[in-house]
């Protein structure tokens, strides 16, 4: 399964982002991720580019961290809902699903799409405007 992830970091350097990008995903290598490419399917996701200042395109990512929010919201309240009314919650299908819902809710690392600042350990958030030209986000295609 492919998974658009855009990690933010604090370089303006291209080959450097890469750098800090395999550095991070090491340690989740081969339980959240068997593979990845800068851009691979997603080749192009910022304005046709797999780099760029997070100046540029604070607006594209704080629209796509929004739309995960949302999402993360209907998904709770599906799991509240099945946690009222089936007794069949404690199968592995339901576990997984509560485990990323909350992996989601505390900014921790793991395969889904998001947003993450490597700087600072968090998902869906995003350094403040202010501080934008300092950094650059880098579109990768992770596979697991």
């Amino acid at each position: 399964m492919h998974c658009l992830q855009l990690f933010v970091v604090k370089t303006r350097d291209q080959n450097e982002a890469e750098s800090m990008v395999e550095e991070f995903m090491q340690p989740y290598y081969g339980h959240e991720w068997d593979w990845y490419k800068v851009g691979g399917r997603y080749d192009g996701k910022l304005d046709g580019s797999n780099f760029a200042s997070l100046k540029d395109c604070y607006d594209i990512l704080e629209e796509f961290i929004a739309d995960k929010i949302e999402d993360h919201k209907e998904e709770y309240d599906r799991l509240l809902t099945k946690m009222n009314t089936h007794h069949d919650i404690f199968n592995g299908v339901f576990g997984y699903q509560l485990a990323c819902l909350g992996k989601n809710l505390a900014g921790y690392y793991h395969f889904e799409p998001m947003v993450y600042d490597i700087e600072f350990g968090g998902a869906n958030e995003l350094p403040a405007i202010e501080d934008a030209h300092e950094y650059s986000v880098l579109v990768a295609d992770v596979h697991n």
